[in-house]
């Protein structure tokens, strides 16, 4: 009797083990760049640095989806008057210049960059680090004129007046917010 005890409780420790590390490796398929192996999964969750693939951390950067990128993201979002940030401009013909910073629940901050005129396309800290240089000098609010509004975006993200769609719209932490909306 101890002995089928002792095969029966073996049996359930190696079965709870294995159900643990499947669940493991679901949670890091999902996350991952598609590489899998055993030195990545674990770098992932236990955030060291020992073994790490270069891909696997530069894509979660990319996507924002690290925890410290998040965090830093969301303190340096707090720093500032606003929540969300988009501008749209367009010079024609699929010539045109998308920046944007959400923030809702699942993922706290999102940063794009969609630049056709100079073939750049970013998103994650790289594109945050960049767009939050540029917005933390800005000075506009709720009630900024039209003109300085769409002065204040050219020259911030150096981009020529000579647009046929400009869009643009900030919301700030008091609920308020900002749209200009102009067609040459």
């Amino acid at each position: 009797m101890k002995r089928f005890l002792f095969i029966l409780s073996t049996l359930f420790l190696i079965g709870g083990l294995a159900a643990c590390g499947s669940a493991d490796s679901d949670d890091n398929n999902s996350g991952s760049s598609g590489n899998n192996n055993g030195s990545q999964q674990e770098d992932t969750d236990t955030g060291s640095d020992n073994q790490s693939d270069g891909n696997t951390q530069d894509n979660n950067t990319q996507d924002g989806n690290t925890d410290n990128a998040g965090d830093d993201m969301q303190a340096k979002m707090d720093e500032l008057d606003i929540y969300e940030f988009e501008i749209e401009v367009s010079y024609g013909k699929n010539k045109e210049y998308e920046a944007k910073i959400d923030q809702d629940e699942e993922h706290p901050v999102k940063a794009e960059i969609e630049d056709e005129l100079n073939d750049v396309y970013l998103n994650g800290q790289e594109a945050f680090d960049q767009l939050y240089d540029i917005i933390k000098d800005l000075t506009l609010t709720k009630d900024s004129s039209k003109e300085e509004a769409i002065d204040q975006i050219l020259q911030g993200f150096d981009l020529a007046n000579d647009y046929e769609k400009f869009d643009l719209e900030i919301n700030y932490h008091d609920g308020s917010e900002l749209e200009v909306e102009d067609r040459k």
